[in-house]
């Protein structure tokens, strides 16, 4: 189908010329729709005939020329016109081109040039429809995200208001002023923003004091990102400790223009962690006291007993009552019942089976687990189980375990209350990630629903965390994915919550198609409108179940694994940690540097079985890799990682993750290894299990390490050491007693130990040794001030040195050290004479001289040493251990602890540098802005020397010389970045003075241009200071008008 020909009005005043233009018209295929000689009358007519485009003569007759007439068409009707005229001079073509012309024909003119305008300005016109057509669908898209951006600024503002996490940034780097502060600062640590704005001041005025130097000097730092902790007094003048993310946001450039950060209050968290710690200490301490050689006492298994925190009786076969403990009788007391009721004669059994009903059938479980027990079908059984009073949730562990005593086998049951160990762990798992966390890529589930508690949304996370899709869990669809033993309590408690419009809380099990179970908690919060009302809610789930695991792992280490005695330690902790992480195989082993390439076995537990004490070459295992890289967890395809491994092949392993021993020094001593043959599932849960696991081996290999080291000390010892009962006979002699005295071990064992002095020594040493009897007093060695002489077995007396200690048994005991000093009192005589011309001469050098013995004790100290520190000058003095003196200087602020570095591990770094006198120089800033420096030497006796050296002047001058040195870098990099920059100008300048020549550009383009050249000509001026600064030049201040300056910004930001 044809489009209608194009319709086009004339006004011309020449009549002629108008028919004329009527006819061409015609012969190009256009409608003349109608013809006007004046301006006036166009204008009317045109209204009526509404034509496509205007043919407008310039020079019309009456009181609107052409162009007149054609502007207020355009202001109108938008019609396209096409200039007619005769006239070509400047003025015309001015007056033409300030109307916005479509088209502009010259009389006289051809057929062809006016088909061109005529098609020209149609099409023009048409693009400027479109143009219009699609602004205004811009404008009513852009309206319509401006509602959408509205909208969910509102929503982000309440998320953010809900958020733990407090969003903020500075200018410009990590130790600048806060630029902005999320309003949740109010409720998270209740803190108006406008208090931390503008400035560092009101910030760093709230850091506590003990961490404030720690703080400021990371964020000094040139990371990208960073991450630290520290406490803040908050609103309520409270402490609080915080998590503090920082990271830089940088140009194109890589300049950093600001930088953005998060606050978490993780003071939960840290109370958790002193809470845990104090836990461990305590087991500990229990543990250790549970070692004693009193196993046979019955005074001391009653003490033992009471003095634990659990509940505890022991049944004999029969189920009845034999003991309990104090805890056992307070609890039964404190919960109204006779403690004769529930004591010793009394049918355990029986009682459990006449307790009142319990969450979860706690009592006919327990009855039924210590039947088992007894039956001898079990050896241990245990459970946890909740008893909640009507204000107070609380937790016990049931722990039964079949043991033999005094020939009779017993079962000792346990309750112990964990409620501590859940809350702690609770905490630990409730940090927040920040806002941008909330959305899909949140580690939480995030769920929204409806004021009716249907839900509408749910991210991926929570889809993760049910095991259904998004689809599925709508409305009341999430339901089937929680466990049907939860699934009545969950839907109860939320209705209810909803129904009530409170928050909720809820711990329960999500049940996944492929029949796996994970343990969640659920919160939720109404979000409500400006009125108050509530109009729908908003919650998170969390998946606790690799907590659960480790609350489990934290009460086998605690309690079962407490109690184990050697040797059978390491069998029980391989078989519960095989139980625990469900691995085939889980083994402890033993590694020594002296045999690299082979590995003991402490326990290896596989199934049922259990094997110990053998060997392998470890060689092209997974296990020398592990102890080479500080641990190892291959989640899955072991077989592909490690091909012809018969151990791996054999079993079909698919999994294997492992992590070293440590002795105390941090050196690697084995390793708790397991494996499986599914892979993991969460590789770095099963690494903080065996890490666990680990810290408890570690500390009895430790153990056992030092009883083998403790019997091979005592033999190698340079002294005579020896101990004797009340009554002073020697029940026990080192070799080297053998070596001074020359008796034999036997002939001295049973014999007087004053048979070893003169005769004139024996009835004092005799009083004077009845004194530490059992009193655990000490005498340290060459504390005596006498002449002790000691008596060989040859009648030969000797000078010696004797180091006395009480020891605490029933009979009492004395352990003696003795040293023979006859050698020393010959060479202290001789020493005497050359300290004190030592002394002169290091009296006389500039540089503070410390010389320390083999011992490192400290055997001169000459003058200037002395001057480095008032408050050190009192234990610089010979016989000063260097332990003591680096004590000393931490107490006195002399030195201070690095950061993450606790004072045994720091005390351990300093002596390790000591006895490696390598010369390595330490610097030390002392008060009145003092810097010495200390090295130590090694010495040609065996000993060390510190040489101590005052270097204020030369840290002055090398910082004087650091600093000309930037300012001459940075003045050759300004000159050099200024030169490069002036070409650049050059040819803008160049071109944008060749575009100033034109003469048709229209005046928009040429105020742009302008603008450019204002521009480029501010550029030079920057160049010229930039080159006045590199070539050290006086730059001459002027006065800047700022009003005019302004101006000109407004207008240049307008055009951008």
């Amino acid at each position: 189908m044809c489009s209608p020909p194009t319709r086009i009005f004339i006004v011309e005043d020449e009549a002629l010329i108008s028919m004329e233009l009527k006819d061409r018209l015609e012969r190009l295929g256009y409608e003349p729709c109608g013809t006007a000689a004046r301006g006036e009358e166009a204008l009317i007519r045109i209204r009526e005939e509404t034509p496509d485009l205007v043919l407008m003569d310039v020079h019309l007759a009456g009181e609107l020329d052409g162009i007149q007439a054609a502007m207020l068409l355009g202001s109108s009707m938008h019609l396209p016109v096409v200039f007619l005229t005769a006239f070509s001079d400047d003025e015309t073509v001015q007056r033409i081109l300030e109307s916005h012309p479509f088209g502009y024909v010259v009389k006289p003119f051809d057929e062809r040039e006016l088909h061109i305008a005529i098609q020209v300005a149609l099409s023009k016109h048409r693009k400027e429809r479109e143009l219009q057509d699609a602004t205004a669908r811009l404008e009513v898209e852009v309206e319509t995200r401006e509602g959408e951006l509205a909208e969910t600024r509102e929503q982000l503002a309440f998320l953010l208001s809900r958020s733990p996490t407090v969003l903020y940034s500075r200018r410009p780097g990590f130790g600048g002023p806060l630029a902005y502060v999320s309003p949740n600062v109010r409720e998270v640590l209740g803190l108006e923003p406008a208090e931390l704005l503008g400035g560092v001041e009101g910030w760093e005025e709230r850091i506590h004091p003990e961490d404030r130097e720690r703080v400021l000097e990371a964020l000094e730092c040139d990371e990208a990102s960073l991450q630290i902790e520290y406490r803040i007094r908050n609103g309520a003048e409270n402490w609080r400790w915080i998590n503090d993310a920082l990271a830089r946001v940088a140009s194109e450039g890589g300049d950093t223009q600001e930088t953005v950060g998060s606050w978490v209050d993780v003071t939960d968290r840290k109370v958790a962690e002193l809470e845990l710690r104090a836990l461990n200490a305590r087991l500990d301490a229990e543990v250790e006291a549970r070692t004693r050689d009193l196993r046979e006492s019955e005074g001391f298994r009653r003490a033992t007993l009471d003095s634990l925190s659990a509940h505890v009786a022991v049944l004999d076969e029969e189920g009845i009552i034999t003991a309990t403990n104090q805890a056992w009788r307070d609890f039964a007391r404190d919960n109204g019942a006779d403690p004769d009721a529930v004591g010793e004669g009394v049918s355990y059994l029986g009682v459990c089976e006449l307790a009142p009903a319990a969450p979860e059938d706690a009592a006919p479980s327990l009855g039924q687990g210590i039947r088992e027990v007894l039956a001898g079908r079990r050896d241990t059984f245990e459970m946890e189980y909740p008893c909640h009073g009507p204000h107070t949730r609380n937790w016990f562990l049931g722990r039964v375990k079949r043991f033999r005593y005094g020939g009779r086998s017993l079962v000792l049951v346990s309750h112990e209350n964990v409620t501590p160990v859940h809350e702690a762990l609770s905490t630990l798992h409730e940090s927040r990630e920040t806002l941008a966390a909330l959305a899909q890529a949140s580690p939480v589930g995030i769920f929204w629903a409806d004021v009716r508690g249907r839900f509408l949304e749910v991210n991926d996370r929570w889809c993760a965390i049910a095991g259904i899709p998004a689809d599925a869990a709508l409305e009341e669809g999430w339901l089937a994915a929680v466990h049907p033993e939860d699934r009545a309590g969950v839907r109860r408690a939320w209705r209810q919550a909803v129904r009530n419009g409170r928050s909720i809380r809820s711990e329960f099990r999500f049940l996944h198609p492929d029949g796996e179970c994970s343990w969640v908690i659920a919160e939720s919060v109404d979000i409500r409108d400006p009125s108050g009302a509530v109009s729908g809610h908003i919650g998170v789930v969390t998946d606790i179940s690799d907590r659960k695991q480790v609350e489990e792992a934290l009460r086998a280490l605690s309690t079962e694994l407490a109690f184990v005695r050697r040797p059978k330690y390491f069998a029980e902790v391989s078989r519960t940690l095989a139980r625990l992480l469900d691995v085939e195989v889980a083994f402890i082993g033993e590694w020594r540097p002296r045999r690299p390439d082979q590995m003991t076995v402490l326990a290896w537990a596989e199934g049922d079985d259990v094997r110990e004490g053998f060997s392998f070459d470890i060689d092209g295992l997974p296990c020398r890799e592990a102890l080479c890289q500080d641990g190892l967890v291959i989640p899955e395809r072991l077989g592909e990682q490690w091909p012809e491994t018969d151990w791996v092949d054999d079993r079909e392993l698919e999994a294997y993750a492992a992590v070293p021993l440590r002795s105390p020094a941090g050196e690697v001593v084995g390793l708790v290894a397991v494996a499986s043959r599914i892979p993991f599932r969460n590789p770095g849960h099963v690494r903080r299990i065996l890490e666990l696991f680990a810290v408890s081996a570690s500390g009895e290999l430790a153990r056992r390490t030092e009883e083998r080291r403790f019997d091979d000390l005592l033999n190698l010892a340079p002294d005579a050491i020896l101990m004797t009962d009340a009554r002073g006979t020697i029940i026990m002699a080192n070799q080297r007693t053998e070596e001074i005295f020359g008796w034999r071990l036997g002939e001295l064992e049973g014999k007087s130990v004053e048979a070893l002095l003169p005769p004139e020594f024996r009835e004092v040493h005799q009083a004077h040794r009845s004194g530490y009897v059992g009193s655990g007093k000490s005498r340290l060695m060459g504390s005596h001030r006498g002449d002790l002489r000691g008596l060989a077995r040859d009648g030969r007396q000797f000078p010696v040195e004797v180091g006395l200690a009480g020891v605490e048994t029933e009979e009492g005991a004395v352990i003696a050290i003795i040293r023979d000093v006859t050698e020393r009192k010959r060479a202290q005589e001789e020493l005497s004479t050359a300290r004190s011309h030592l002394n002169d001469a290091l009296d006389s050098i500039d540089e503070g001289v410390i010389l320390w013995d083999p011992e490192d004790r400290i055997a001169i100290t000459n003058r200037r040493a002395l001057e480095f520190h008032p408050v050190l000058a009192e234990v610089l003095v010979p016989g000063t251990g260097f332990s003591e003196v680096v004590e000393t200087a931490l107490d006195r602020g002399v030195l201070t602890l690095p950061d993450g570095m606790d004072r045994a591990d720091f005390l351990e770094m300093e002596r390790t540098r000591h006895l490696r006198a390598d010369g390595e120089e330490i610097r030390v800033r002392l008060p009145e802005n003092r810097i010495w420096s200390f090295a130590h030497l090694p010495s040609h006796r065996g000993g060390r020397v510190t040489v101590l050296t005052d270097q204020t002047e030369k840290v002055r001058i090398e910082e004087q010389f650091r600093r000309a040195q930037k300012i001459e870098a940075l003045g050759k990099l300004t000159g050099g970045l200024a030169h490069d920059f002036n070409n650049y100008l050059g040819v803008i300048f160049g071109y944008l003075e060749l575009l100033r020549e034109e003469v048709d550009l229209p005046p928009r383009a040429r105020e742009y241009l302008d603008s450019a050249l204002t521009g480029a000509d501010r550029g030079a001026q920057l160049t010229r200071s930039l080159l006045s600064f590199a070539r050290k030049q006086p730059l001459q201040p002027r006065i800047s008008n700022v009003g005019q300056t302004v101006s000109e910004t407004i207008h240049l930001l307008r055009r951008t």
